[in-house]
């Protein structure tokens, strides 16, 4: 999508998905890629779906059989199998391989996310992929941007990508299956996710797909309206699409299911606001007392 501002009509299709799977691969094509300055501008891969290429796809999403189960998988790997069902299904590319594990004397040296063959462009491709949740937070007086559990932190993902997973192909081209061995194979990256920033310094932003809030639980009340809903996100694999109408709460019973689940040891908790109509506002996280340290 070429607008990465929140569309309801586009959300409201979401919802008429057959199944909660397709309907977060619709919601992964919509939402726009994140971007860090050390990410070299030539190895970042982009879907460019315009308004009217998603609701094709979404038509074809309609029709289309579901026989797996991907709920038991962790949420990195169910949106790789997103991604691997929406190539399968794409005209323009084809999937020549999908997790591919390089074997060297019976130790396994990396995997590879996925090899795809571009049929407009006639361009074989190395493409790693990344779901990828970010808050923005200062450290020694300069901004950082950690993972909830602090231990995963943007700048270090795409050092990583760039010098190990991105150079698979090249480093290992003889550990590559027989079929590919003559391949010239470019290489991508393509993160998605969403970046949070705190909310006193967010607030006059514009809420969008990929940016929004954090703030720790005691900061959340006065977040919150009397005329708002609320949905409490605790499961990982829904802050993919958050969106969804289901399991709205007011304020009172939102702050009292906050203080139960931070109680419980809860470290991060994405909360998304509604209006009084039902319209989407925002999303963010509610982070425990202290966090990040």
């Amino acid at each position: 999508m070429k607008s990465n501002s929140f569309e309801p009509n586009i959300l409201k299709e979401f919802e008429k998905l057959p199944n909660q799977f397709l309907a977060d691969l619709a919601y992964l094509l919509i939402s726009p890629e994140l971007r860090h300055l050390k990410m070299p501008a030539d190895q970042a891969f982009s879907l460019q779906l315009s308004a009217t290429e998603l609701r094709e796809i979404l038509k074809s999403l309609h029709r289309s059989p579901l026989k797996e189960n991907f709920q038991h998988l962790p949420l990195g790997k169910y949106a790789e199998e997103l991604f691997a069902y929406y190539f399968r299904m794409a005209e323009n590319y084809e999937l020549l391989a999908h997790n591919l594990q390089l074997n060297e004397e019976g130790l396994t040296v990396g995997e590879i996310d996925f090899l795809l063959f571009n049929k407009r462009k006639g361009q074989y491709l190395h493409l790693e992929v990344a779901l990828k949740y970010y808050l923005k937070v200062e450290r020694d007086k300069r901004p950082i941007f950690l993972g909830p559990s602090t231990k995963d932190w943007f700048a270090r993902k795409i050092d990583k990508l760039h010098n190990q997973q991105l150079n698979l192909c090249k480093d290992y081209a003889h550990l590559l299956p027989p079929e590919f061995a003559n391949k010239q194979f470019s290489t991508f990256q393509l993160i998605k996710g969403c970046l949070f920033y705190p909310y006193q310094s967010w607030e006059n932003i514009e809420p969008t797909y990929s940016n929004a809030w954090w703030l720790q639980h005691q900061e959340v009340e006065s977040l919150l309206s009397n005329h708002g809903n609320y949905r409490i996100i605790t499961d990982r694999k829904d802050w993919i699409n958050p969106f969804r109408l289901t399991n709205l709460m007011k304020k009172k019973d939102c702050c009292e299911k906050l203080a139960q689940l931070f109680l419980e040891g809860q470290n991060e908790v994405m909360l998304v606001r509604f209006n009084e109509q039902k319209k989407v506002i925002d999303r963010g996280f509610v982070m425990r007392d202290g966090w990040p340290n």
